[in-house]
């Protein structure tokens, strides 16, 4: 039985320049011992620090940005860099694609359940 996880809707615009990314994943914070908090989103290969609780919600949009960002302009594409990272693609519309993470391992599936779920869209054009 294979279950979804997480999935990311990319859009682009005509030109093909990346526009938005909503997704929705599982994501881990826990304090680490110098007192700042610890976020981790190993889904997509990310572990970034927050001050406080209040710190949590900013600190994940920055690194998921930069991850955005780092994969159009140094890699191959964000959907070709998620599809490497063992992203699965749904559909691909003319400048908008979907990507979903999914298992087949009921241990990894209970360790995905243990995370916070996380849910945003990033604006990432000016």
């Amino acid at each position: 039985m294979t279950t979804l996880e997480a999935n990311i809707d990319i859009t682009r615009n005509p030109e093909g320049i990346l526009k938005s990314v909503s997704l929705a994943l599982p994501v881990w914070t826990k304090e680490s011992e110098d007192g700042f908090l610890s976020v981790n989103i190993p889904i997509l290969g990310i572990k970034t620090f927050a001050k406080d609780e209040a710190d949590v919600d900013s600190a994940i949009k920055e690194a998921i940005t930069l991850f955005c960002l780092n994969a159009e302009d140094f890699g191959n594409g964000l959907e070709n860099e998620l599809k490497m990272a063992g992203w699965n693609s749904s559909e691909r519309k003319f400048h908008n694609s979907s990507l979903y993470w999914a298992t087949n391992d009921d241990i990894i599936d209970l360790i995905i359940e243990t995370g916070s779920p996380y849910s945003e869209t990033l604006e990432l054009t000016a």
